[in-house]
């Protein structure tokens, strides 16, 4: 699997770190594995390292996932995704994800991060 994950109940937090090119099954198949974990809980937020991997969908891979999220939004519940992407194809792709996801956004929040520290403080955040 081109992703693995760690689960930190104590900190309601999961933690994904990406490496090489991603489909958006695989992205799909990643976070099914996830929900489907003993120790997930609806609300968790998630930090998903993307500084090694490639992003590289079209439009209609972008369209597919947005719909995807929405299916899990409840599961998911209300909670805060931060993705880290130092540039390139992998954050263009999810700058468009996140405009798609904001038009149905719903229990999810999505932002793009250049690093991990800055991640880390928007999910300890109150703020959205």
């Amino acid at each position: 699997m081109p992703g693995t994950y760690t689960i930190d109940e104590e900190n309601n937090l999961i933690q994904v770190k990406y490496v090489g090119t991603i489909t958006v099954s695989e992205e799909m198949a990643i976070i099914n594995t996830i929900i489907a974990d003993p120790k997930f809980r609806t609300g968790m937020n998630s930090i998903s390292d993307l500084t090694e991997a490639i992003f590289s969908w079209n439009l209609n891979d972008i369209d597919l996932f947005r719909a995807y999220v929405g299916t899990i939004m409840n599961t998911a519940g209300k909670c805060k995704w931060a993705l880290v992407s130092q540039g390139g194809i992998t954050a263009a792709t999810t700058k468009i994800f996140m405009i798609l996801h904001e038009i149905y956004a719903g229990l999810i929040i999505v932002k793009l991060f250049s690093n991990s520290g800055d991640a880390s403080e928007w999910i300890d955040s109150a703020a959205d």
